[in-house]
Protein backbone atom coordinates (compact mmCIF):
# COMPACT_ATOMS: atom_id res chain seq x y z
CA UNK A 1 0.00 0.00 0.00
CA UNK A 2 1.30 3.37 -1.17
CA UNK A 3 2.12 6.20 1.31
CA UNK A 4 -0.34 9.23 1.32
CA UNK A 5 0.42 12.37 -0.72
CA UNK A 6 2.01 14.66 1.21
CA UNK A 7 1.98 18.69 0.26
CA UNK A 8 4.91 20.56 0.55
CA UNK A 9 5.21 24.31 0.48
CA UNK A 10 8.77 26.26 -0.33
CA UNK A 11 9.15 30.02 0.06
CA UNK A 12 12.24 31.90 -0.95
CA UNK A 13 12.16 35.80 0.41
CA UNK A 14 14.92 37.30 -2.07
CA UNK A 15 16.28 40.64 -2.86
CA UNK A 16 13.65 41.52 -6.04
CA UNK A 17 10.75 39.17 -5.01
CA UNK A 18 9.03 36.54 -2.73
CA UNK A 19 8.19 33.60 -4.39
CA UNK A 20 6.86 30.61 -3.18
CA UNK A 21 5.16 26.88 -5.01
CA UNK A 22 3.67 24.37 -3.57
CA UNK A 23 3.91 20.68 -4.64
CA UNK A 24 2.41 17.11 -4.08
CA UNK A 25 4.43 14.00 -3.95
CA UNK A 26 3.67 10.30 -3.11
CA UNK A 27 3.68 7.30 -5.26
CA UNK A 28 6.64 7.88 -6.69
CA UNK A 29 4.65 11.40 -8.48
CA UNK A 30 5.07 15.29 -7.89
CA UNK A 31 2.51 17.74 -8.71
CA UNK A 32 3.05 21.92 -8.73
CA UNK A 33 -0.50 22.43 -6.81
CA UNK A 34 0.30 26.53 -6.76
CA UNK A 35 3.23 29.09 -7.52
CA UNK A 36 3.06 32.77 -6.94
CA UNK A 37 5.72 35.76 -6.94
CA UNK A 38 5.19 38.54 -4.75
CA UNK A 39 7.57 41.53 -6.41
CA UNK A 40 8.58 42.93 -3.11
CA UNK A 41 12.12 44.82 -3.81
CA UNK A 42 13.65 44.47 -0.61
CA UNK A 43 16.60 44.71 -1.37
CA UNK A 44 16.30 48.57 -2.73
CA UNK A 45 15.74 49.84 0.50
CA UNK A 46 18.32 47.19 2.14
CA UNK A 47 21.14 47.52 -0.04
CA UNK A 48 20.82 51.24 0.22
CA UNK A 49 19.61 51.91 4.29
CA UNK A 50 21.10 48.99 5.27
CA UNK A 51 17.29 48.10 6.59
CA UNK A 52 14.56 47.37 5.72
CA UNK A 53 11.50 49.88 4.79
CA UNK A 54 8.56 49.73 7.04
CA UNK A 55 6.82 49.81 3.74
CA UNK A 56 8.63 47.08 2.60
CA UNK A 57 7.97 45.13 6.14
CA UNK A 58 4.24 45.40 5.89
CA UNK A 59 4.04 44.40 2.34
CA UNK A 60 5.99 41.20 3.66
CA UNK A 61 3.57 40.94 6.25
CA UNK A 62 0.39 41.07 3.82
CA UNK A 63 2.29 38.48 1.12
CA UNK A 64 2.67 35.88 3.67
CA UNK A 65 -0.72 36.46 4.70
CA UNK A 66 -1.65 35.33 1.69
CA UNK A 67 0.61 32.60 1.82
CA UNK A 68 -1.22 31.47 5.08
CA UNK A 69 -3.89 31.18 3.83
CA UNK A 70 -3.28 29.28 0.41
CA UNK A 71 -1.23 26.63 2.55
CA UNK A 72 -4.55 26.49 4.78
CA UNK A 73 -6.48 26.14 1.61
CA UNK A 74 -4.22 23.42 0.04
CA UNK A 75 -3.45 22.05 3.30
CA UNK A 76 0.10 22.07 3.55
CA UNK A 77 1.63 19.49 5.42
CA UNK A 78 5.15 21.13 5.64
CA UNK A 79 6.60 24.41 4.76
CA UNK A 80 9.66 26.09 4.79
CA UNK A 81 10.64 29.70 4.11
CA UNK A 82 14.27 30.94 3.61
CA UNK A 83 15.57 34.66 3.15
CA UNK A 84 18.88 35.45 1.15
CA UNK A 85 20.85 38.63 1.10
CA UNK A 86 18.68 41.21 1.45
CA UNK A 87 16.98 39.72 4.82
CA UNK A 88 20.37 38.60 6.28
CA UNK A 89 22.09 41.75 5.57
CA UNK A 90 19.42 44.63 6.98
CA UNK A 91 20.13 45.55 10.77
CA UNK A 92 16.63 44.90 11.51
CA UNK A 93 15.78 41.85 9.99
CA UNK A 94 14.89 40.26 13.22
CA UNK A 95 11.59 42.99 13.15
CA UNK A 96 10.56 41.61 9.77
CA UNK A 97 11.10 38.48 10.92
CA UNK A 98 9.33 38.47 13.59
CA UNK A 99 6.39 40.64 12.40
CA UNK A 100 5.61 38.34 9.92
CA UNK A 101 5.63 35.23 12.62
CA UNK A 102 3.14 37.83 15.18
CA UNK A 103 0.81 38.49 11.96
CA UNK A 104 1.04 35.29 10.18
CA UNK A 105 2.62 32.10 11.95
CA UNK A 106 4.79 31.78 9.42
CA UNK A 107 8.33 31.03 10.30
CA UNK A 108 11.36 32.50 8.61
CA UNK A 109 14.68 31.30 8.45
CA UNK A 110 17.24 33.79 7.49
CA UNK A 111 20.33 31.88 5.59
CA UNK A 112 24.03 32.71 4.86
CA UNK A 113 25.45 32.22 1.15
CA UNK A 114 27.00 28.96 1.79
CA UNK A 115 23.62 27.69 3.22
CA UNK A 116 21.69 29.50 -0.13
CA UNK A 117 24.49 27.83 -2.92
CA UNK A 118 23.94 23.92 -0.82
CA UNK A 119 20.60 24.55 -1.32
CA UNK A 120 20.99 25.82 -5.02
CA UNK A 121 23.23 22.86 -5.66
CA UNK A 122 20.66 20.18 -4.22
CA UNK A 123 17.92 21.94 -6.20
CA UNK A 124 20.04 21.60 -9.47
CA UNK A 125 21.50 18.10 -9.31
CA UNK A 126 19.08 16.69 -12.26
CA UNK A 127 20.49 19.50 -15.23
CA UNK A 128 24.11 18.68 -13.72
CA UNK A 129 25.81 17.02 -16.46
CA UNK A 130 27.77 13.20 -14.90
CA UNK A 131 31.57 12.74 -15.76
CA UNK A 132 31.88 16.69 -15.60
CA UNK A 133 32.50 19.45 -13.41
CA UNK A 134 30.04 21.87 -13.45
CA UNK A 135 30.04 25.64 -12.38
CA UNK A 136 26.73 27.07 -11.00
CA UNK A 137 26.05 30.38 -11.26
CA UNK A 138 23.38 32.60 -9.91
CA UNK A 139 23.22 36.33 -10.01
CA UNK A 140 21.06 36.83 -7.31
CA UNK A 141 19.97 40.86 -6.30
CA UNK A 142 22.10 40.82 -3.45
CA UNK A 143 24.27 38.27 -4.06
CA UNK A 144 25.95 35.93 -6.28
CA UNK A 145 26.64 32.78 -6.00
CA UNK A 146 29.37 30.37 -7.49
CA UNK A 147 29.12 26.26 -6.85
CA UNK A 148 31.78 23.98 -8.53
CA UNK A 149 31.02 20.43 -8.68
CA UNK A 150 33.41 17.24 -8.68
CA UNK A 151 32.50 14.87 -11.43
CA UNK A 152 30.50 12.87 -9.29
CA UNK A 153 28.30 15.94 -8.96
CA UNK A 154 29.17 16.08 -5.53
CA UNK A 155 30.00 19.77 -4.57
CA UNK A 156 33.50 20.87 -4.42
CA UNK A 157 33.59 24.07 -2.89
CA UNK A 158 31.27 27.21 -2.84
CA UNK A 159 31.71 30.64 -2.71
CA UNK A 160 29.36 33.54 -2.15
CA UNK A 161 29.76 37.26 -3.62
CA UNK A 162 28.17 40.33 -2.07
CA UNK A 163 27.07 41.31 -5.23
CA UNK A 164 24.56 41.17 -7.02
CA UNK A 165 21.62 42.80 -9.95
CA UNK A 166 20.12 44.72 -7.57
CA UNK A 167 22.68 45.80 -5.44
CA UNK A 168 24.59 47.00 -8.35
CA UNK A 169 22.12 49.23 -9.78
CA UNK A 170 21.91 50.92 -5.74
CA UNK A 171 25.83 51.60 -6.46
CA UNK A 172 25.43 53.19 -9.42
CA UNK A 173 22.00 53.82 -10.36
CA UNK A 174 21.94 53.89 -13.82
CA UNK A 175 19.17 55.83 -16.16
CA UNK A 176 18.10 54.27 -19.04
CA UNK A 177 19.69 54.97 -21.68
CA UNK A 178 22.63 54.34 -19.44
CA UNK A 179 25.18 57.48 -19.92
CA UNK A 180 29.16 56.43 -20.65
CA UNK A 181 30.50 57.23 -17.09
CA UNK A 182 27.70 55.38 -15.67
CA UNK A 183 28.68 52.45 -17.92
CA UNK A 184 31.97 52.60 -16.44
CA UNK A 185 31.24 53.08 -13.13
CA UNK A 186 28.78 49.53 -12.88
CA UNK A 187 32.12 48.12 -15.08
CA UNK A 188 34.79 48.84 -12.73
CA UNK A 189 32.69 47.71 -9.62
CA UNK A 190 31.98 44.55 -11.29
CA UNK A 191 36.05 44.41 -12.48
CA UNK A 192 36.86 44.74 -8.68
CA UNK A 193 34.77 42.35 -7.21
CA UNK A 194 36.10 39.91 -9.21
CA UNK A 195 39.73 41.06 -8.97
CA UNK A 196 39.58 40.97 -5.03
CA UNK A 197 37.40 37.62 -4.32
CA UNK A 198 39.06 34.33 -3.73
CA UNK A 199 36.86 32.36 -6.62
CA UNK A 200 37.19 29.29 -7.30
CA UNK A 201 39.49 27.45 -9.84
CA UNK A 202 38.13 25.24 -12.30
CA UNK A 203 39.15 22.78 -14.85
CA UNK A 204 38.97 23.38 -18.63
CA UNK A 205 35.56 21.86 -20.05
CA UNK A 206 33.67 22.72 -17.02
CA UNK A 207 29.79 22.77 -17.45
CA UNK A 208 28.32 26.53 -16.60
CA UNK A 209 24.66 26.69 -15.50
CA UNK A 210 22.75 29.37 -14.92
CA UNK A 211 20.32 29.90 -12.58
CA UNK A 212 17.30 32.25 -11.48
CA UNK A 213 15.66 35.04 -12.61
CA UNK A 214 18.51 37.10 -13.35
CA UNK A 215 20.31 34.27 -15.86
CA UNK A 216 16.89 33.54 -16.95
CA UNK A 217 15.92 37.27 -18.23
CA UNK A 218 18.49 37.71 -19.73
CA UNK A 219 18.43 34.29 -21.95
CA UNK A 220 14.33 35.50 -22.21
CA UNK A 221 15.44 39.02 -23.64
CA UNK A 222 18.07 37.03 -25.94
CA UNK A 223 15.49 35.15 -27.21
CA UNK A 224 12.95 37.51 -27.66
CA UNK A 225 10.78 37.05 -30.95
CA UNK A 226 12.96 33.67 -31.84
CA UNK A 227 11.24 30.62 -33.43
CA UNK A 228 13.63 28.60 -31.69
CA UNK A 229 14.38 29.55 -28.18
CA UNK A 230 17.24 28.03 -26.92
CA UNK A 231 18.13 28.15 -23.33
CA UNK A 232 21.86 29.04 -23.18
CA UNK A 233 23.35 32.20 -23.52
CA UNK A 234 26.77 32.37 -25.53
CA UNK A 235 29.59 34.98 -24.26
CA UNK A 236 29.04 36.66 -28.35
CA UNK A 237 25.28 36.48 -27.45
CA UNK A 238 25.54 38.25 -24.02
CA UNK A 239 28.18 41.05 -25.67
CA UNK A 240 25.50 41.79 -28.27
CA UNK A 241 22.93 42.10 -26.07
CA UNK A 242 24.91 44.83 -23.48
CA UNK A 243 25.28 46.82 -26.48
CA UNK A 244 21.80 47.09 -27.08
CA UNK A 245 20.69 46.86 -23.52
CA UNK A 246 22.61 50.05 -22.64
CA UNK A 247 21.22 52.24 -25.41
CA UNK A 248 17.69 50.97 -24.79
CA UNK A 249 15.00 52.90 -22.42
CA UNK A 250 12.49 51.08 -20.23
CA UNK A 251 10.06 51.26 -23.25
CA UNK A 252 12.27 50.31 -25.67
CA UNK A 253 13.39 47.11 -23.53
CA UNK A 254 10.40 45.97 -22.83
CA UNK A 255 9.18 46.56 -26.69
CA UNK A 256 12.55 45.55 -28.52
CA UNK A 257 13.19 42.27 -25.76
CA UNK A 258 10.63 42.04 -24.00
CA UNK A 259 11.80 42.73 -20.46
CA UNK A 260 9.66 43.82 -17.72
CA UNK A 261 9.78 46.90 -16.62
CA UNK A 262 9.77 46.17 -13.22
CA UNK A 263 13.31 44.22 -14.13
CA UNK A 264 14.61 46.96 -16.65
CA UNK A 265 16.74 48.56 -14.07
CA UNK A 266 18.95 45.89 -12.97
CA UNK A 267 19.03 43.43 -16.12
CA UNK A 268 21.97 45.41 -18.00
CA UNK A 269 23.71 45.17 -14.37
CA UNK A 270 23.33 41.69 -13.94
CA UNK A 271 24.04 41.19 -17.97
CA UNK A 272 27.84 42.88 -16.49
CA UNK A 273 27.97 40.36 -13.81
CA UNK A 274 26.99 37.28 -16.12
CA UNK A 275 29.72 38.54 -18.32
CA UNK A 276 32.52 39.36 -15.90
CA UNK A 277 32.77 35.96 -14.88
CA UNK A 278 32.42 34.25 -18.11
CA UNK A 279 35.42 36.29 -19.54
CA UNK A 280 36.94 35.39 -15.79
CA UNK A 281 36.43 32.16 -16.95
CA UNK A 282 36.50 31.69 -20.57
CA UNK A 283 33.43 30.28 -20.76
CA UNK A 284 31.65 30.26 -24.20
CA UNK A 285 28.63 29.41 -23.36
CA UNK A 286 26.54 29.25 -20.21
CA UNK A 287 22.97 26.53 -20.08
CA UNK A 288 20.02 28.35 -18.42
CA UNK A 289 18.28 26.37 -15.82
CA UNK A 290 14.56 26.80 -14.67
CA UNK A 291 15.66 25.15 -11.52
CA UNK A 292 16.15 27.76 -8.20
CA UNK A 293 16.49 27.88 -4.96
CA UNK A 294 13.30 26.36 -3.99
CA UNK A 295 13.94 23.47 -5.89
CA UNK A 296 16.59 22.64 -3.09
CA UNK A 297 14.21 23.58 -0.36
CA UNK A 298 11.71 20.99 -1.99
CA UNK A 299 14.01 18.61 -2.56
CA UNK A 300 15.52 18.11 1.05
CA UNK A 301 11.65 18.04 2.40
CA UNK A 302 10.20 15.19 -0.07
CA UNK A 303 13.35 13.48 0.86
CA UNK A 304 13.10 14.01 4.60
CA UNK A 305 9.61 12.66 4.30
CA UNK A 306 10.45 9.96 2.41
CA UNK A 307 13.24 8.61 4.59
CA UNK A 308 12.60 9.94 8.12
CA UNK A 309 15.95 11.38 8.28
CA UNK A 310 15.64 15.54 8.73
CA UNK A 311 17.99 17.72 8.20
CA UNK A 312 20.30 17.12 11.40
CA UNK A 313 21.37 20.76 12.57
CA UNK A 314 23.78 19.11 15.13
CA UNK A 315 26.15 17.88 12.67
CA UNK A 316 26.24 21.31 11.03
CA UNK A 317 26.96 22.81 14.41
CA UNK A 318 29.46 20.38 15.22
CA UNK A 319 30.59 21.01 11.59
CA UNK A 320 31.04 24.76 13.11
CA UNK A 321 33.43 23.79 16.22
CA UNK A 322 35.41 22.08 13.64
CA UNK A 323 36.08 25.10 11.49
CA UNK A 324 37.08 26.91 15.03
CA UNK A 325 39.50 23.88 16.18
CA UNK A 326 37.16 23.16 19.07
CA UNK A 327 37.93 20.35 21.48
CA UNK A 328 35.07 17.91 20.03
CA UNK A 329 35.05 15.73 22.75
CA UNK A 330 34.75 18.11 25.50
CA UNK A 331 31.60 19.78 23.72
CA UNK A 332 30.01 16.64 22.94
CA UNK A 333 30.23 15.55 26.41
CA UNK A 334 29.48 18.91 27.91
CA UNK A 335 26.34 18.74 25.07
CA UNK A 336 25.31 15.27 26.50
CA UNK A 337 25.32 15.75 30.45
CA UNK A 338 23.01 19.15 29.29
CA UNK A 339 20.78 16.95 27.39
CA UNK A 340 20.32 14.20 30.20
CA UNK A 341 19.89 17.21 32.95
CA UNK A 342 17.44 18.70 30.98
CA UNK A 343 15.63 16.22 30.65
CA UNK A 344 15.67 15.05 34.36
CA UNK A 345 14.58 18.47 35.76
CA UNK A 346 11.98 19.52 32.76
CA UNK A 347 9.67 19.22 36.65
CA UNK A 348 11.32 22.17 37.25
CA UNK A 349 12.53 24.65 33.95
CA UNK A 350 9.47 23.17 32.32
CA UNK A 351 10.63 24.69 28.69
CA UNK A 352 9.35 22.42 25.84
CA UNK A 353 11.48 19.86 23.54
CA UNK A 354 12.50 22.70 20.96
CA UNK A 355 14.58 24.64 23.85
CA UNK A 356 16.41 21.35 24.61
CA UNK A 357 18.05 21.24 21.08
CA UNK A 358 18.93 25.05 21.84
CA UNK A 359 20.27 23.95 24.73
CA UNK A 360 22.27 21.34 22.97
CA UNK A 361 24.00 23.37 20.13
CA UNK A 362 24.83 25.89 22.94
CA UNK A 363 26.61 23.58 24.99
CA UNK A 364 28.22 21.74 21.80
CA UNK A 365 29.57 25.27 20.80
CA UNK A 366 29.96 27.12 24.42
CA UNK A 367 33.89 27.59 23.90
CA UNK A 368 34.38 28.25 20.24
CA UNK A 369 35.46 31.79 21.35
CA UNK A 370 39.07 30.13 22.37
CA UNK A 371 40.01 30.19 18.93
CA UNK A 372 39.66 33.94 19.21
CA UNK A 373 41.46 34.57 22.97
CA UNK A 374 40.69 32.25 25.96
CA UNK A 375 40.36 35.31 28.44
CA UNK A 376 37.15 36.66 27.13
CA UNK A 377 36.04 33.26 25.16
CA UNK A 378 32.32 33.06 26.23
CA UNK A 379 32.25 36.74 24.41
CA UNK A 380 33.64 35.51 21.49
CA UNK A 381 31.45 32.25 21.95
CA UNK A 382 28.24 34.53 21.53
CA UNK A 383 29.44 36.68 18.33
CA UNK A 384 30.83 33.79 16.17
CA UNK A 385 27.85 31.72 16.88
CA UNK A 386 25.31 34.64 16.63
CA UNK A 387 27.45 35.68 13.31
CA UNK A 388 27.68 31.93 11.52
CA UNK A 389 25.46 30.33 9.16
CA UNK A 390 22.79 27.96 11.12
CA UNK A 391 20.60 26.28 8.61
CA UNK A 392 17.24 24.85 10.77
CA UNK A 393 17.44 27.76 13.05
CA UNK A 394 15.86 31.54 12.69
CA UNK A 395 17.55 34.22 13.73
CA UNK A 396 15.91 34.36 17.67
CA UNK A 397 16.29 30.44 17.91
CA UNK A 398 20.18 31.35 17.15
CA UNK A 399 20.45 34.45 19.17
CA UNK A 400 19.40 32.04 22.23
CA UNK A 401 21.48 29.76 21.54
CA UNK A 402 24.45 32.70 21.13
CA UNK A 403 23.48 34.08 25.02
CA UNK A 404 23.28 30.97 26.41
CA UNK A 405 26.59 29.93 25.14
CA UNK A 406 27.77 33.39 25.81
CA UNK A 407 26.75 32.49 29.90
CA UNK A 408 28.46 29.69 30.81
CA UNK A 409 31.35 31.47 32.52
CA UNK A 410 32.03 34.36 34.61
CA UNK A 411 29.22 37.04 35.02
CA UNK A 412 25.48 36.16 35.46
CA UNK A 413 23.02 37.59 32.70
CA UNK A 414 21.79 41.04 34.18
CA UNK A 415 20.20 44.14 32.62
CA UNK A 416 23.63 45.59 31.59
CA UNK A 417 24.44 43.48 28.89
CA UNK A 418 23.11 44.68 25.90
CA UNK A 419 22.94 40.76 24.26
CA UNK A 420 20.38 40.01 27.02
CA UNK A 421 18.41 43.27 27.01
CA UNK A 422 17.65 42.71 23.55
CA UNK A 423 15.66 39.45 24.36
CA UNK A 424 12.47 39.46 24.67
CA UNK A 425 11.53 38.26 28.44
CA UNK A 426 10.11 34.97 27.09
CA UNK A 427 13.68 34.63 26.10
CA UNK A 428 15.33 35.50 28.88
CA UNK A 429 13.47 33.18 30.96
CA UNK A 430 14.98 30.14 28.34
CA UNK A 431 18.46 32.03 28.48
CA UNK A 432 18.10 31.83 32.26
CA UNK A 433 17.05 28.15 32.81
CA UNK A 434 19.49 26.55 30.31
CA UNK A 435 22.49 28.43 31.05
CA UNK A 436 22.16 27.52 34.62
CA UNK A 437 21.73 24.04 33.34
CA UNK A 438 25.01 24.16 30.86
CA UNK A 439 27.05 25.49 33.11
CA UNK A 440 26.73 22.95 35.93
CA UNK A 441 27.32 20.42 32.59
CA UNK A 442 29.73 22.50 31.67
CA UNK A 443 31.84 21.95 35.19
CA UNK A 444 30.97 18.07 35.34
CA UNK A 445 33.92 17.87 32.48
CA UNK A 446 36.42 20.70 34.43
CA UNK A 447 39.25 18.85 32.87
CA UNK A 448 38.03 17.64 29.49
CA UNK A 449 38.85 14.27 30.14
CA UNK A 450 35.86 12.92 30.10
CA UNK A 451 35.74 11.79 33.54
CA UNK A 452 31.59 12.36 34.29
CA UNK A 453 29.68 10.06 31.80
CA UNK A 454 26.59 10.64 33.34
CA UNK A 455 24.55 12.40 35.88
CA UNK A 456 21.06 11.89 38.11
CA UNK A 457 19.48 14.68 39.23
CA UNK A 458 17.24 14.19 42.39
CA UNK A 459 14.98 16.76 42.91
CA UNK A 460 13.55 17.79 46.43
CA UNK A 461 11.60 20.87 48.21
CA UNK A 462 14.76 22.36 48.98
CA UNK A 463 17.62 21.14 46.93
CA UNK A 464 19.10 19.09 43.85
CA UNK A 465 21.45 16.30 44.63
CA UNK A 466 23.55 15.73 41.20
CA UNK A 467 24.87 12.41 41.55
CA UNK A 468 28.24 12.06 39.10
CA UNK A 469 28.77 8.68 37.62
CA UNK A 470 32.41 8.58 36.95
CA UNK A 471 35.57 7.09 35.90
CA UNK A 472 37.31 7.80 38.97
CA UNK A 473 38.09 10.76 41.51
CA UNK A 474 36.62 14.23 40.51
CA UNK A 475 37.97 16.69 43.18
CA UNK A 476 37.92 19.38 40.45
CA UNK A 477 34.73 18.70 38.88
CA UNK A 478 32.80 18.92 42.19
CA UNK A 479 34.83 21.74 43.09
CA UNK A 480 34.03 23.50 39.63
CA UNK A 481 30.28 22.56 40.30
CA UNK A 482 29.78 24.08 43.28
CA UNK A 483 31.09 27.43 42.39
CA UNK A 484 28.98 27.16 39.09
CA UNK A 485 25.76 25.70 40.78
CA UNK A 486 25.25 29.45 42.33
CA UNK A 487 23.69 30.42 39.05
CA UNK A 488 21.53 27.50 39.67
CA UNK A 489 20.03 28.17 42.85
CA UNK A 490 19.77 31.50 42.09
CA UNK A 491 17.46 30.39 38.90
CA UNK A 492 15.59 27.53 40.50
CA UNK A 493 15.43 28.31 44.26
CA UNK A 494 16.99 25.01 45.20
CA UNK A 495 20.24 24.32 46.62
CA UNK A 496 22.53 22.28 44.45
CA UNK A 497 24.16 19.13 46.02
CA UNK A 498 27.01 17.40 44.36
CA UNK A 499 27.84 13.92 45.21
CA UNK A 500 30.30 11.20 43.57
CA UNK A 501 30.44 7.51 44.20
CA UNK A 502 34.11 7.96 43.18
CA UNK A 503 35.35 10.47 45.44
CA UNK A 504 38.34 9.88 47.58
CA UNK A 505 37.65 8.54 50.75
CA UNK A 506 36.25 11.06 53.24
CA UNK A 507 35.01 13.73 50.71
CA UNK A 508 31.76 14.82 51.84
CA UNK A 509 29.13 16.06 48.87
CA UNK A 510 29.34 19.89 48.63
Amino acid sequence: MSKPAIRFCAGDIGSNAIKVRVVEAGGGLRKTLFEARYPIRLGASAFESGSISREDIEATVSAFQEIAAMCRSFGVDRTRIVATSAVREAVNREELVNAVEKHTGCQIEVIGGTEEARLLAVGMRPDLVDGMHNLIVDVGGGSTELIYTRTDQEIDTMHSMRLGAVRLYQMVKPGAPVSKKEYGLLEVCVQNLLENTHLPVIAKKTQAVGVAGTLRAICDAKNFGSQRPEPEITFKDLEKLIRALRECTVDEMEERFGVDRKRAQIILPGALIVSGLMDLYSLEKITVSGRGLRDGVIEEMIEAAATGHKFDAFDYAVRIGDKYNFDRAHGQRVAKLADSLFVQLEPLHRLTEDFRELLGYAALLHDVGQFVNYSRHHKHSYYLILNEEFPGLILPQQQIVATIARYHRKSMPGEKHPEYQILSPTAREVVDKCAAILRIADALDREHRQLVHSVEATISRQAVTFELNSKGPVLLELSAAKKKGEFFEKVFGRKAVFQSTHAPAGAKAV
